[in-house]
Order: C-alpha cells, then structure tokens, then sequence
C-alpha cells in the first residue's frame, strides 16, 4: 500500500506506507509505475525499495490476473505508451 495523504496528493508524490511495502506485495511494483505515468513522483522511499534488491523471483510468482488488471489500466490510459517507457 502506497501513503496518499492531503499534503503527498497535492504535490502528487508517493510514498510507501512500510519499509517492506513492495516486498510484501510486488504488484505494488506496477502501480508505482502506473502512478508515475500520470505524472506522480516517487518519493525516495519508494525509489529506494524499488533499488533494493532484484524483482525476478518476486515477480514471477505474482498471479498473473494480479499483473493484468494493472496492464489493463495503464494500457486504459489516453498515452499508455508512458506507462511502458
């Protein structure tokens, strides 16, 4: 889960709401990215985690239904191209 309080949402900024936020669930990994498309910022926190260790394992045992919906969403997008760059 991602930190989306008044302040952070009005500098559109996320934040992860725990040291272990991706480690814990990786398709938090995606919709950071999503996010990020739309113009968010990712909080150093957040870059952090993302740079903390290497996702391969994580994710490919990730449902894969998890990882659509997200794909379906950002590709649901008006420039779904910034979500895959």
């Amino acid at each position: 889960m991602f930190v989306i309080n008044q302040v952070k949402s009005a500098a559109r900024q996320l934040r992860p709401c725990s040291e272990s936020s991706l480690k814990n669930d990786p398709i938090r990994i995606f919709r950071a990215f999503r996010f990020a498309a739309d113009s968010w910022d990712l909080h150093t926190e957040t870059v952090q985690q993302l740079d903390s260790q290497t996702w391969e394992d994580a994710l490919s045992v990730m449902p894969i239904e998890r990882f659509n919906r997200e794909l379906q969403k950002a590709l649901a997008r008006q420039q779904p191209e910034s979500f895959l760059l």
